[in-house]
């Protein structure tokens, strides 16, 4: 029951076009502006969950300093963040994963 509700939530989040995908969310530093100019020039806008497959140290430090951006792994993902976000950016590793979880 669980997993056909996380599918039918990540269904509609592909329909209202709240899904970017790109190829890897990486920082070499922990450096907020870094972030900041990551997601300005993939054009998300609002609350912004970025998703990806394993724990990024530097990434969650730049991300902490940002207002309305959360990262989390795919296996920490739950109903109420995707939801509750208006844009999700997925690296491509974190959407196979995804797939994976939900076959």
């Amino acid at each position: 029951m669980y997993r056909v509700a996380v599918r039918s939530i990540w269904s509609e989040l592909a329909r209202q076009e709240r899904l970017k995908v790109c190829d890897e969310i990486k920082l070499d530093l922990p450096k907020t502006r870094s972030l900041s100019k990551i997601l300005l020039g993939l054009d998300v806008p609002g609350r912004v969950l970025i998703v990806t497959e394993e724990y990024s140290e530097n990434l969650n430090l730049a991300a902490r300093n940002i207002k309305d951006v959360q990262v989390r792994e795919v296996g920490s993902l739950d109903p109420v963040t995707l939801v509750a976000s208006e844009t999700i950016l997925l690296s491509s590793g974190s959407l196979r994963e995804i797939e994976r979880s939900l076959q």
